[in-house]
This record gives structure tokens, sequence and C-alpha cells, in this order.
């Protein structure tokens, strides 16, 4: 849907250019180039052309890498190749970044296999706070080989669990090809994976701008000047908040309101992402801070 651009229309769009990684020889020159858009503009072009798109990043997730194979469960062993395949992924994922843990004493004594594939919350949402995370990608990969063909086989399930998105399962199958090594086929998989929980989160996040501006009246507690300058500024890094009008302020507390971008489910996932808790109160609905690198409510 997008139209092609001269080279000199697509110029009033870059905010700026980086090199680096730069290798030269006698015959040829290497380096990463990043273009940086200005945000503003990107926006205003993609709305004026009626092309939905989500700009709400994912905090990180933490991914939870169970290998199944010959009717053993492997986690924390050493080897585990669908770890492996995790860890070499080139991850520079927009808009969800994934992390995998490192397999130290600590993680053995936090959670098993066993307790992964279970679902076990309580150890899972642990794990995920000693890497940051908010919400764990439970990856449960098992082998099969076709013994007539000598093509390797791989069924994948993945769940996700935590606070700042909705829950889900998919199953995904993948086959190789014929001698191809299984380490190929774990990391094609990964990758595979990858991509799809990153559809997924577009897909939740997606904001039609052919709506208006939706409105909510939010109460926000506060215990000092200090942390309302902290939540203004958690609000201001909301992408989809249009604006923030504050209504009465008080010592301990203000009253807000929120005019956003898309529905009040993504305004939730939204503000979650800025460590900020929506919910409802007595009498209206509440906004409140959740201190960063703790446990949500």
């Amino acid at each position: 849907n997008l139209p092609d651009l001269e080279d000199d229309e697509i110029a009033e769009y870059v905010q700026g250019i980086e090199v680096k990684d730069e290798k030269t020889s006698s015959v040829r020159y290497l380096a990463k180039i990043t273009y940086r858009f200005k945000p503003s503009q990107i926006r205003r072009f993609l709305r004026d052309r009626g092309i939905p798109f989500s700009e709400t990043a994912s905090k990180p997730v933490l991914v939870i890498p169970v290998y199944q194979l010959a009717g053993a469960q492997l986690l924390w062993d050493d080897p585990n190749p669908w770890r492996l395949a995790w860890a070499a992924r080139d991850d520079e994922s927009f808009p969800v970044p994934l992390k995998v843990p490192l397999g130290d004493l600590a993680d053995v004594a936090a959670i098993g296999a066993l307790q992964a594939m279970a679902a076990d919350k309580p150890k899972l949402d642990a794990i995920a706070r000693r890497y940051g995370a908010t919400d764990t990608l439970v990856t449960v990969a098992t082998l099969n080989m076709d013994p007539l063909q000598n093509r390797p086989g791989l069924d994948v399930s993945v769940s996700r669990f935590g606070a700042s998105t909705r829950e889900y399962t998919h199953v995904f199958s993948f086959v190789g090809e014929t001698g191809e090594p299984i380490d190929q086929l774990l990391l094609f998989a990964a990758n595979e994976v990858a991509r799809q929980v990153e559809e997924d989160w577009k897909r939740d996040n997606i904001v039609a701008f052919d709506r208006r501006p939706e409105s909510l009246r939010v109460s926000i507690p506060f215990h000092d000047m200090r942390q309302w300058i902290d939540i203004q500024n958690r609000l201001k890094a909301v992408p989809i908040i249009h604006e923030a009008e504050i209504l009465s302020l008080s010592r301990n507390g203000a009253r807000v309101d929120l005019r956003y971008l898309g529905d009040s489910d993504q305004l939730r996932l939204a503000l979650a992402q800025s460590d900020l808790k929506l919910r409802k109160g007595d009498t209206t609905w509440e906004l409140v801070p959740i201190p960063i690198g703790k446990e949500k409510p």
C-alpha cells in the first residue's frame, strides 16, 4: 500500500543516518547503515494513506526452550540444542525483544523442564523478573525422524504467559530436507516462532487511524511530586496516547482525561509497557505506577 517515493521525498522523512562496523579491503567496503526516520512525519504519512500500524513495543519476553528427545525433557542440560538455537539467533527484534536465559545455577534452581511445561506461573514469573522480563514464552520442541527418507521433523508448542498481554498457545510443525542437519532445522524453527510472536503482537496492537480518539477519565494516586513527574514521563512514552489533560491536581493525586487511539485493551497493554497499571476502582478508573523491577500486583 505504500507509494513509490523519489529520493528527495524520502529525505524529508529521514532524521539521521548512522554508519558502524565499517570494514574495508582492496576490493570492497562493508558496513552497517541505520536510517532513523522522523516519528511524527511517518505517523502522518501512514495516517494520510489509511494504513493502520502498530507502534507499541513489548517489554522483553523470556524464552524457556524445552527440548524433548527420546522421552527426555531437556532445559538446562548441556547440550540442549533447542536452547542453543535460540541463543544463536541474531536478534535485534522489534517490537518484541526475546531473551534467552543463561542456564546458570540460579536458573536451574528457579524452574525445571516439567514445571515449565506445566505452566507453573509463580516459577515462570520469578525467572522472568530475574531477566527484567514481564512475560515468558515456553517453547517445547519435540524432534522426530523419518527413517525412510532420513528427514528430521520438529513439532513445537509455544505458550506465552505473563501480565502484559493475553496468554495463548500455538502449535507448529517443521520438516527438514533429506539429510539436513538438526541444528539447521532448529535454528529455522526458532526464527519462524519468533516471527510469529512478533506478528501476534503487531496484530494485537495495530491501530486503525480512521477512528476518532477515545477518551477515558482516570484517577492517578501518587505519594509526592517526584512520583507525579515520573508518572507524567511514563505517560508521554505511551505512543497511542494522543493527549493527557489534567482536570484536577492535589498533593496526593490527580484526575486526568486520557485521549488515545485504539481500544481499551490496547490502551491497557500499552500502559503496561510503561509500567502503568489501569484498573477499575470503586467509582472510577485508576492508573497506578508499577515500581520497575517489581512484580505486578
